[in-house]
């Protein structure tokens, strides 16, 4: 039985992690806003977007070390720090360039939020409620992120881009004032040394990736495009070498081999690409396609939303009862009729079929965000698990973040006139039911309930 105690410390790191989750994309609907008032580019401006999906998806990688290295309640407090810290200063910046510090020391706070929290659900609950224990962690990862954009959109309409960091500001301030009474230690520690050379190779190929997809704007630029996914490639592929040698790795990625650990990640990840492009291109669709405005956007986008964070407790409820596996296959069979539906709409489909088919997609979603997380980490030991989740978050950072700038590219070339069209979203959404296909294939193929790996 979980103590009341245990269940406040966990509502306080949900609240923490939401926080940081649904920063990451509240400043889509205000790049306009901040472009003008700091006199940047659009190419500039997103780079307060990628940094913070850059440098969160680093921190997750290291999360398991910290796990071990520091305490829960160090790490906590200290992540909420930075993330108070980074949104006071995005408060107060004078210019771009203290804006976009502020958003990376955001994220370096925010990066070990989620990992945390499923660490902790992980020890705290029993085997047979962690599909439960991980639908908490799936609300945030599904429900925040969707929500950031309808947020922001409101709250700049209303009182100015600066509005957003005031009301992360009170969030975190908040928690970090209850998070000082509520957190408790749990695991044990041990000293080891961090591979800071690892580290920087997995920047370096994590960083060459997101700056080669900037690059596929152009042919003039497919030079430097290949340079780039080349430097990534061969800086990812030595941190591989290093990690399979090393005694003690940063990222123990020998636990691939492990089939549900494999599985889970590379559905999630894919659920992840679908998700965060989702939410980029379908409001193109409707305000620059369709001609829309941008609170009709995020109306139509609510319910999806909303049902992310309803259903999420329901997934984890099903995922113990009959298995993950089970469920990511029904996840990814409603994910890819969410995303066909958007194939046949055009220009003057209606209001309520757009919420329909990004409401059906936001099922599939909150059922397999929750169902992956659990089939990955459900066949290793308790010592493995922190390992474990720091692949899968930090895989379905850098899937979600690197392809979904790969389909936006996709679906602006495929337009048939120099602006965005429906030609262009329909092939585009073509491509999202054929990943989805793709997460149905390994679905089925999926391990079922199995005994521990060591």
């Amino acid at each position: 039985m979980i103590s009341k105690k245990d269940k406040i410390m966990i509502v306080v790191m949900m609240i923490s992690g939401f926080c940081g989750s649904l920063s990451q994309n509240m400043l889509t609907s205000a790049l306009p806003s901040i472009m003008r008032d700091m006199g940047v580019s659009a190419s500039t401006g997103q780079w307060l977007t990628t940094s913070y999906i850059l440098v969160m998806g680093i921190i997750t990688a290291i999360s398991a070390w910290m796990f071990f290295r520091f305490t829960v309640r160090q790490l906590e407090l200290c992540s909420l720090g930075l993330f108070f810290f980074g949104c006071v200063m995005a408060l107060l910046a004078p210019n771009f360039g203290i804006l976009l510090v502020s958003r990376i020391i955001q994220a370096c706070g925010a990066g070990i939020t989620i990992p945390l929290l499923q660490i902790v659900v992980l020890y705290i609950y029993p085997k047979n409620m962690q599909g439960r224990a991980m639908a908490l962690t799936g609300i945030i990862v599904g429900f925040a992120p969707a929500l950031g954009p309808t947020l922001s959109g409101v709250l700049t309409d209303a009182f100015g881009w600066r509005s957003i960091f005031v009301l992360l500001l009170i969030m975190s301030g908040l928690m970090l004032l209850a998070g000082t009474f509520t957190i408790r230690n749990v695991g044990e520690q041990h000293r080891s040394r961090a591979d800071l050379l690892s580290l920087f190779l997995y920047t370096v190929g994590f960083t060459a990736f997101m700056l080669g997809t900037g690059q596929m704007k152009s042919g003039s630029s497919l030079l430097r495009f290949a340079a780039l996914l080349a430097l990534g490639a061969a800086a990812l592929a030595a941190f591989c070498v290093r990690q399979n040698r090393s005694s003690s790795p940063l990222l123990k990625i020998s636990l691939l081999k492990v089939r549900s650990v494999s599985s889970g990640t590379f559905m999630l990840g894919l659920a992840y690409i679908l998700m965060m492009s989702g939410t980029v291109l379908v409001p193109l669709y409707i305000q620059t396609v369709s001609g829309r405005s941008a609170t009709m956007s995020g109306l139509i986008l609510l319910p999806g939303s909303l049902l992310i964070a309803l259903l999420s407790p329901v997934s984890g409820r099903i995922s113990d009862r009959f298995g993950a596996r089970r469920v990511c296959v029904a996840g990814m069979i409603t994910l890819a009729l969410g995303c066909l539906g958007f194939v046949f709409f055009d220009t003057e489909s209606s209001v309520f079929s757009i919420a329909l088919f990004y409401a059906i997609r936001s099922a599939g979603l909150a059922f397999l965000i929750t169902a992956c997380t659990a089939l990955a980490v459900e066949g290793v030991s308790l010592d493995n698990k922190p390992h474990a989740t720091a692949i899968l978050n930090s895989l379905r950072q850098m899937m979600g973040a690197l392809f979904t700038a790969v389909l936006v590219q996709v679906s602006a070339a495929a337009s048939l006139g120099p602006a965005l069209d429906m030609h262009g979203m329909h092939i585009t959404f073509l491509a999202m039911t054929a990943i989805s296909a793709a997460g149905i294939l390994t679905s089925l193929i999926a391990p079922p309930r199995k005994s521990v790996v060591k």
